[in-house]
């Protein structure tokens, strides 16, 4: 759509643009996408983690529908960039000529994306719930197929709504404009595969920095002890290289933190381990003298 039909005239037309169409993917799509989803998120795992909260099928639909939404309305607000035309200036005679018969093709487009919306919070939150708690068990192939079904859910979405918008099945373009297209939808690909599963990875890394840091400390000692259980059951029932590579962050996280808190952090790690199965102490207890004695994972 970026690239259309050049008529014989330039060989890659530029967008028409519209940068009120701009400013509402921002406002409307990223910002959901980013800050408020990501809060959402945070605060959730909080809960899940500290109080068992959030655990059902509430909260993942509505992080998935929270996705949906922030998408269509990037979707929306570049279609508009990208045509010349300002937000709600156009799109609202859509309804009026579908209750007149008209535009076969935007009936078309609505149901595709009723199915994909409704498939793509379904299956993903569906994945979510055999992954299960805490996040950061999630191996990086388990990303890759939650990723997976979300380009299958996403891309007939789009689809759906850019036909839906413009009330037509719109074919492929050709020539010069198809190969810059299916390089741009490649690399899109390439960034909700490959480079997410590493954002993911180093995420995780992150959430687990601030978790021994600045969240454990401050729990009162029994949702302390509560969520470094969990935490180390995860830890122990994890692919070596992956348990090495959180284990090496919580360790190196223990050995900045001042005395009193190390202090704190280590006799709750301890006591947790003390009651653990023999196995799980066994792979906990291995995977701790690798980092101790600098080994890689």
């Amino acid at each position: 759509y970026m690239w259309g039909p050049t008529m014989g005239i330039v060989p890659f037309p530029l967008p028409a643009w519209n940068w009120w169409g701009l400013l509402y993917a921002m406002l409307f799509g990223f910002f959901i996408l980013i800050p408020v989803r990501g809060m959402v998120k945070l605060r959730m795992r909080l809960a899940q983690m500290a109080h068992d909260r959030w655990l059902g099928w509430g909260g993942l639909i509505l992080k998935e529908a929270l996705l949906a939404i922030g998408v269509l309305n990037i979707a929306y607000g570049f279609l508009s960039a990208f045509l010349g035309r300002a937000p709600f200036t156009w799109s609202p005679e859509l309804l009026w000529t579908m209750t007149q018969g008209g535009w076969e093709g935007a009936r078309i487009g609505l149901l595709i994306m009723g199915v994909s919306f409704a498939g793509l919070v379904l299956a993903r939150a569906a994945y979510k719930r055999t992954v299960g708690m805490p996040f950061f068990r999630e191996t990086d192939g388990q990303t890759l197929a939650k990723q997976a079904i979300f380009l299958g859910g996403i891309i007939p979405f789009l689809y759906g709504f850019l036909t839906f918008m413009t009330g037509e099945v719109r074919p492929l373009n050709d020539g010069a404009s198809l190969a810059v297209g299916l390089a741009c939808f490649v690399w899109g690909i390439l960034v909700l595969t490959v480079f997410r599963v590493i954002a993911l990875r180093n995420q995780r890394l992150a959430v687990m920095e601030q978790m021994m840091d600045v969240m454990l400390p401050a729990f009162p000692e029994p949702v302390r002890r509560r969520v470094m259980t969990k935490n180390l059951v995860a830890f122990a029932g994890m692919p070596e290289a992956q348990r090495f590579r959180l284990i090496s962050t919580m360790m190196r996280i223990l050995a900045g933190m001042p005395e009193e808190t190390r202090m704190l952090m280590r006799g709750a790690m301890m006591g947790v381990m003390a009651e653990l199965p023999g196995e799980q102490r066994r792979r906990l207890m291995q995977t701790m003298d690798r980092v101790l004695m600098g080994g890689a994972a």
